[in-house]
């Protein structure tokens, strides 16, 4: 039901967008929604279209009401932790490619999926996230390294997370939107 409540707000609020501006997206999962994007970037107005517990297959399926429907100028993608629980690698990188492909944006950005210090799922992120870079590597889209702002020596860097062990903090939000912030700046 949240889920669904939340697509409808989305696609509410766009029909009040001035589509004769470009506008800055960053859409995905529980790390997006939980983003807090009004107050991390002074100079750029971010539309946060993050849905916790999405995946990259309900960001396929939403993408034409929650973003396509949007005059973007950049656009970041950040999905597929949640993925893993239901798909296999190969079906992941397929449907975040799908996402891809999909996305209406004049510039489009891929954040690697990040690191989750309370499973044992992050050598499959990395597999994911190199997969995702060989095709951006090709293609209209830039990779986002921000995997490894959250490690040390391998390890998850546990000060940058909630007591959940999955989600950022504030201090990792500030470090993801400090890489944000220096591509918007190019």
């Amino acid at each position: 039901m949240y889920y669904q409540d939340k697509v409808k707000a989305y696609h509410e609020l766009n029909k009040l967008l001035n589509n004769n501006e470009k506008h800055i997206v960053v859409a995905g999962d529980s790390f997006v929604e939980q983003f807090p994007v009004d107050e991390l970037f002074d100079e750029f107005k971010i539309l946060n279209r993050g849905i916790g517990k999405d995946s990259s297959k309900g960001l396929f399926d939403r993408t034409d009401n929650n973003i396509n429907n949007i005059n973007i100028s950049s656009c970041f993608i950040m999905v597929g932790h949640n993925d893993i629980k239901y798909r296999k690698v190969s079906e992941t990188v397929d449907l975040i490619v799908s996402v891809l492909n999909k996305i209406k944006s004049d510039r489009l950005y891929f954040i690697s999926i990040l690191p989750d210090c309370n499973v044992n799922d992050n050598e499959l992120f990395i597999v994911i996230n190199r997969m995702v870079k060989d095709f951006c590597r090709h293609h209209r889209c830039q990779f986002v390294d921000a995997y490894n702002l959250f490690v040390n020596e391998n390890e998850c860097n546990q000060q940058l997370y909630t007591s959940d062990e999955v989600h950022l903090n504030i201090y990792g939000y500030k470090l993801l939107a400090k890489k944000i912030d220096v591509i918007l700046k190019k």
